[in-house]
This record gives structure tokens, C-alpha cells and sequence, in this order.
């Protein structure tokens, strides 16, 4: 059975301070420093792509690289869920590793989505592993 797994970042926990958000950062950088990526994806906004830059630094293993409008603030359950089935087709039959992150609010909408696939989470990151090659 081959596995992909799908890390979701969590952007937004300390909207309040930027610094204490960069620190982070490159702490969760840290924990994926021997994760390969094969896809990375965030909002096109500043906010998120500046925070993915920080995590690629540490992580030195950033692969294909991608801004979707569909992980914004104001993305609905439709558009996140189109995307993650997109996701689905580019990682089936591999053990691939995709990195996303995603704003405060479409975090739930990812969960959603996955539902009891959800491997393991923290306050910053959930892990979701899946089988595609069904």
C-alpha cells in the first residue's frame, strides 16, 4: 500500500506579533528538516508565503512550489476541496509529501476533508497520511 502524507501549517496563530510568528517558523522548518517535499503550496498573500519561505530555509528540501487563491482567508469548502482532490491526482501511486499552508480558517476546511485520516496534530501543524492507490 503506498502512503502520501499532506502537512498543513497553520498561518495565523500570532496574527498579533510577526516576530513571534517568524520564530516559529523556523522552528516548524526545524521539525520537516528531513522531509522532501514534493509539492508546496500557500496563499498567494504575503502573510503565508512569507512564512513558507522561513520553513523551506531550514527545511532545504522545498519541491514544486505553488500560490493557490483556493487556501485564502476567503476560500469555501468547495475550493479547498477541489484543490485537495487535484492534489490527490498529482501524488497517486507515490509516497509523496506535500507541504501547505494554509490560513487560520481553512485549516477545518482541510480536516474536513480528510476526516479520520488525520494522522496527528499540534496547535501549528496536522499531519493527514492517505492511500490513493485504491
Amino acid at each position: 500500500m503506498v502512503k502520501s502524507k499532506i502537512y498543513v501549517i497553520q498561518h495565523g496563530q500570532n496574527d498579533k506579533n510577526t516576530t513571534t510568528e517568524k520564530r516559529n517558523a523556523v522552528e516548524l522548518g526545524k521539525q520537516f528538516i528531513n522531509v522532501a517535499f514534493d509539492y508546496v503550496l500557500t496563499s498567494p498573500l504575503n502573510c503565508a508565503t512569507e512564512i513558507c519561505d522561513i520553513i523551506l530555509k531550514v527545511n532545504k528540501y522545498g519541491g514544486i512550489r505553488l500560490a493557490d487563491q483556493r487556501i485564502t482567508e476567503q476560500a469555501n469548502q468547495e475550493q479547498v476541496f477541489a484543490l485537495l482532490d487535484e492534489l490527490k491526482l498529482k501524488v497517486k501511486d507515490t509516497d509523496g509529501r506535500i507541504l501547505i499552508v494554509a490560513h487560520k480558517n481553512t485549516s477545518p476546511i482541510i480536516q474536513l476533508y480528510f476526516q479520520s485520516k488525520h494522522e496527528s496534530s499540534d496547535k501549528n501543524i496536522s499531519v493527514y497520511e492517505f492511500d490513493y492507490s485504491k
